[in-house]
Parts: structure tokens; C-alpha cells; sequence
């Protein structure tokens, strides 16, 4: 979560930017990683394997979200894979779930009637650093641009 302060005091503001692995439609974490410990699964989910992960960090140096990290137990390549065993199980991602605003929502925007896609049918959306290329996943409703520009 980035906490953004805008203004000067006492006229000052405070939003906060929830931060995710954006799951994009093209990861270049994935085209970098020398031992393929990440993919992109076909629903759109990208994953690593982490008995695969060799640790080197290439994957963190292509994120141009900054979202991977160093596991500092095991050593290897860590990121958001939407609680990928409990989307498995037909529950929601435990951020979605424990979301006490309901700012949250997580679906497939594919499936018709689901509520991502009624959402973003309805209400203007942004994604982060769009000029990266990458086909982010990861939609904001209302998002503020100067909470962007400080990512």
C-alpha cells in the first residue's frame, strides 16, 4: 500500500494506492527469467515456481512496478499471485476478502455478468505506467495521477 500526503500543512490529504503484481498481458519478468521459474499461466495469472528460482533477480529488474522481492527465507523470487491456492478452491484473493472498504474486487473481466467487468463497463479506469507496455491486469477506479506519479 503507498500512502500519498498531498498538500501543506494544515490543508493536507492522504489517499493510498494499493501496489500488486499487475499480472500483465505481456510480463517481462517472464522473457527475462534464464531458468523459466515464471510464467503466465492461461488465465492470465503469472506464477513462479519457486523450486525452479535460482534467486538471480532479474525478474525484480524487469518489473517495471517494482512488485517482485527477494523471499529473505527461501532465497528466491517472490510476488502477488492473487492467493493462487484459494482461487483454486473458488474463494477471492485474501486482500479482496479482507478488504474492509470493498475497494477491492477481483474476476474475470471476460465473464460476462461478473463484477470487474460491469465495473470497468461502466465507470472510467486506469492502469499504471501504460507506457510500459506490458498490458496490466490491475484497474483503478478514480485513481488520482499525482498517487501515480509518485510510484
Amino acid at each position: 500500500m503507498k500512502v500519498v500526503e498531498k498538500g501543506r500543512f494544515p490543508a493536507v490529504s492522504v489517499s493510498f494506492l494499493p501496489l500488486m503484481c499487475n499480472h500483465c498481458e505481456r510480463p517481462p519478468c517472464v522473457t527475462v527469467c534464464p531458468v523459466k521459474a515464471t510464467w503466465r499461466r492461461e488465465d492470465g495469472i503469472v506464477v513462479i515456481d519457486p523450486h525452479r528460482c535460482i534467486g538471480c533477480r532479474y525478474c525484480m529488474a524487469a518489473c517495471p512496478y517494482g512488485m517482485r522481492y527477494l523471499d529473505p527465507i527461501k532465497k528466491v523470487a517472490a510476488k502477488c499471485d492473487w492467493c493462487l491456492s484459494r482461487i483454486m478452491r473458488g474463494e477471492k484473493p485474501a486482500c479482496v476478502e479482507a478488504c474492509p472498504t470493498g475497494a477491492l474486487i477481483f474476476g474475470d473481466i471476460e465473464e460476462e455478468g461478473s463484477e470487474v467487468r460491469r465495473r470497468l463497463s461502466q465507470e472510467a479506469f486506469q492502469v499504471i505506467k501504460p507506457e510500459a507496455g506490458t498490458g496490466p491486469h490491475v484497474y483503478y477506479l478514480g485513481l488520482d495521477l499525482e498517487a501515480v506519479e509518485a510510484v
